[in-house]
């Protein structure tokens, strides 16, 4: 598996992040709210991500991006069926033109936020007007990415007991992450609608990101809430490659450290295991026997 940084494939991460916010963006405005976001989240498939199916006015509808064949797609269940091509040369302004279209056409009109979100990216959609890169191969190499987090995610939260996120697509940071919760409270300090929302709860987030321009390495990492304020000692989670940042209060992995292994997914999954387990240990998560007793 190609480990890609994010400066092999900039124009087309770029370009992918805000295809799949408009997505998140349509999922966001058509459903019911449900705690920490999770109503508006992207859900990976056998090709791609996409919304789901969304409860609409006369019948209900999904949008995805199928990137084995570098389309974007709108079915619905009155039998409409419109889908049209990621490739080079587009601006983002024309993805969103033709999105909104197709949704018109399928008889799913939304109006959705036009500002990007969480990214660097600040210009609305519409106002994306220069030509962007859609690379195939790239997007490819980045699915690969995305399937092997969630068996790794899938291996190591399914006999989790507590309230959790599922495997998905945080389509505003761009990571693809599982949330466990711990059942206890925990209202945000600040002010923010999207953290306010996100943090209201004891939890852990284990997740994938592909990285940003100061950032480019793709990593696997590891972040609790309330955000850990203290050193924690990184020798007892593997591999030896991972880390405790202190500054950013998360354990990081980075992929490339461990791509090549004979099994990458099992390997994430330890260190998910492992810093779970540092992580709940040091802020006393109670309830924790249950919570991680065994299914069988």
């Amino acid at each position: 598996m190609n480990a890609l940084s994010y400066r092999d494939w900039q124009g087309t991460c770029d370009t992918l992040h805000m295809v799949l916010q408009m997505l998140g963006k349509v999922k966001l405005a058509k459903m019911p709210p449900q705690p920490e976001w999770k109503h508006c989240v992207l859900h990976i498939t056998a090709s791609g991500f996409t919304t789901g199916l969304i409860p609409d006015s006369k019948a209900s509808f999904e949008v995805s991006v199928d990137i084995l064949t570098a389309r974007i797609i709108v079915r619905s269940t009155s039998g409409e069926y419109v889908h049209f091509p990621l490739t080079d040369g587009l601006s983002v302004a024309d993805y969103y033109a033709r999105l909104m279209d197709v949704l018109h056409q399928t008889g799913h009109p939304v109006t959705i936020c036009t500002v990007p979100q969480e990214v660097y990216i600040t210009d609305n959609f519409d106002n994306q007007t220069k030509a962007v890169d859609f690379d195939h191969r790239a997007a490819m190499d980045y699915f690969k990415m995305c399937l092997m987090a969630y068996d790794a995610q899938i291996r190591f939260s399914s006999a989790y007991r507590g309230k959790k996120i599922a495997a998905s697509l945080f389509w505003g940071t761009f990571d693809f992450t599982t949330v466990l919760f711990s059942g206890v409270e925990k209202p945000f300090p600040g002010k923010g609608l999207i953290e306010e929302t996100a943090f209201d709860e004891q939890l852990i987030e284990f997740g994938f990101w592909p990285g940003d321009p100061t950032t480019p390495d793709p990593t696997l990492f590891v972040m609790a809430y309330p955000f850990i304020t203290q050193e924690l000692d990184s020798k007892n989670v593997s591999p030896a490659e991972a880390v405790f940042s202190k500054e950013k209060g998360e354990f990081f992995l980075p992929l490339n450290a461990i791509a090549t292994t004979p099994d990458p997914a099992n390997t994430i999954a330890k260190f998910f295991k492992d810093s779970f387990r540092v992580i709940t240990t040091t802020e006393e998560w109670s309830n924790l026997k249950w919570l991680t007793k065994p299914l069988l």
